[in-house]
């Protein structure tokens, strides 16, 4: 069962996926593929390719499109979606290969932490088999999937959404929205593989365009997602005290 690491970057943090990606890592996948954007000549870039990964530069923005990049020239039978702001270890790697081998599925989504020694960094429910509703809490960095089941339904990354892009956020809630109403059967597993050590403070910040993502998730899931709606429309008017937050959200549920 071979796996295939996928990797965004912007340029700057490459030195931190040149640090974690040590040779017992690089020997126990099949391939790392990262495409770069912005960013054409940052020393690193030799330096990876000379462990043997495969760098794509592109002169485009988009985190989505980075990742559709990464997924049309992975020839593995997984791929992990990963950013460079990340790191792992190859017990972890081993903990993936041995769950994706063992246990049949489309989608197999695992968990993070902010480092090695700590707990979860999210509040995760015990499931096995994630249904459509579970979907909302995954993050990308979470998310192995079979390449095979990708490729064939043709399902890719919406380009519209994700940093980079008018919409800068939800994308990967999205991408596994398409997966399960193509029939892919998802699972989760509660085993802790990769460390984000530096959560943004991005995400506790003010972005109409972030709302209006969230609103056309709403969209989505049809009585339960105007449920929704009106419960983030109450959670975020408390949380950022503004007036729009109301109609930010209105509009992206209305987003063609």
């Amino acid at each position: 069962m071979s796996l295939a690491i996928l990797i965004s970057s912007l340029g700057k943090n490459l030195s931190n996926v040149y640090d974690w990606l040590s040779n017992d890592i690089y020997d126990n996948v099949d391939e790392i593929i990262i495409v770069v954007q912005k960013n054409n000549d940052n020393k690193y870039l030799s330096l990876l390719k000379k462990i043997g990964c495969k760098i794509i530069i592109d002169n485009n923005l988009g985190l989505s499109r980075s990742r559709n990049i990464c997924i049309n020239y992975c020839n593995s039978d997984f791929f992990w979606i990963l950013d460079d702001d990340v790191y792992t270890n190859k017990k972890n790697i081993d903990v993936i290969k041995k769950v994706i081998s063992e246990d049949f599925c489309d989608v197999m989504t695992f968990r993070y932490s902010n480092s090695s020694k700590e707990k979860p960094y999210k509040k995760y429910k015990n499931l096995y088999e994630l249904n459509k509703i579970n979907l909302l809490k995954v993050s990308s960095i979470e998310i192995v999937a079979k390449t095979s089941f990708v490729k064939e339904n043709n399902i890719r990354f919406n380009e519209n959404f994700g940093l980079g892009s008018k919409y800068p956020s939800c994308e990967e809630n999205l991408f596994l929205l398409e997966l399960f109403d193509k029939g892919a059967i998802i699972k989760h597993n509660p085993s802790i593989v990769v460390y984000h050590p530096n959560i943004s403070s991005g995400y506790a910040a003010y972005n109409p365009k972030s709302l209006m993502a969230k609103g056309y998730i709403c969209n989505k899931y049809n009585l339960f997602g105007f449920i929704l709606l009106l419960y983030w429309i109450f959670k975020f008017s408390l949380k950022y005290k503004r007036v729009n937050v109301v109609s930010n959200f209105i509009r992206g549920y209305f987003i063609k």
